[in-house]
């Protein structure tokens, strides 16, 4: 028997994705238009702050900059169905990858590729590609298909949203989740699951979704 309790894990997941999107932004999103491709600002000064950013001005984006302080917490809430997060620098996060946190609260898919991405990302609803690149931080997905290079960096904070139904020991964001958490995985990528390894066989199966 699983050591997890999955759907439980869903609904916490799920749950605080969609409330995390409801927080009203407390810093300014800059977007600056160069041709075809955009360079994006992200600029707080809160403890904690909150950001919007659309998810077709993140798709074409050639630069992405955090403006917040050395020990801030960023939160992005990217919209849309279909996201892509590819092919351009991050700057400004400098040892802060522990502190950033990318919410794709309606993302059904998500590619990843030729990106080096600082922080942590949630998008429980979605099926993952990543195929090049590397991300510093916690992924949390539907599924995940590719060979991108994941390395283990935590977002351990709590963030003041309410609601929230009680999740399993050891699910909470700001409690230990580490790694990768797919709720439905494909058998191209290995995935660690609260630092506990799942061997080749095993098939993790969101309990509302079907292949």
């Amino acid at each position: 028997a699983s050591p997890i309790d999955f759907a439980s894990a869903y609904t916490y997941l799920s749950s605080t994705s969609l409330l995390l999107a409801k927080m009203a932004p407390t810093g300014t999103t800059s977007v600056t238009y160069w041709g075809t491709r955009d360079a994006i600002v992200l600029t707080g000064a809160e403890d904690i702050n909150i950001f919007s950013l659309s998810g077709n001005d993140l798709s074409n984006a050639s630069s992405l900059t955090f403006n917040i302080g050395a020990d801030d917490i960023a939160i992005v809430n990217v919209s849309g169905k279909v996201d892509n997060f590819s092919g351009f620098g991050l700057f400004g996060y400098d040892k802060k990858q522990g502190n950033i946190l990318y919410n794709f609260y309606e993302a059904d898919q998500l590619t990843m590729h030729n990106i080096g991405i600082m922080g942590s990302i949630l998008a429980p609803d979605a099926d993952v590609i990543f195929n090049t690149g590397v991300i510093n931080g916690t992924l949390i997905a539907d599924s995940l298909t590719g060979s991108g290079q994941s390395n283990q960096s935590l977002f351990h904070h709590d963030v003041p949203v309410t609601s929230v139904p009680e999740p399993a020991p050891a699910i909470l964001l700001g409690c230990g989740l580490a790694g990768i958490f797919i709720f439905r995985r494909k058998m191209k990528r290995s995935a660690i699951l609260l630092q506990e390894r799942l061997s080749p066989s095993e098939s993790l199966r969101r309990p509302d979704k079907t292949e």
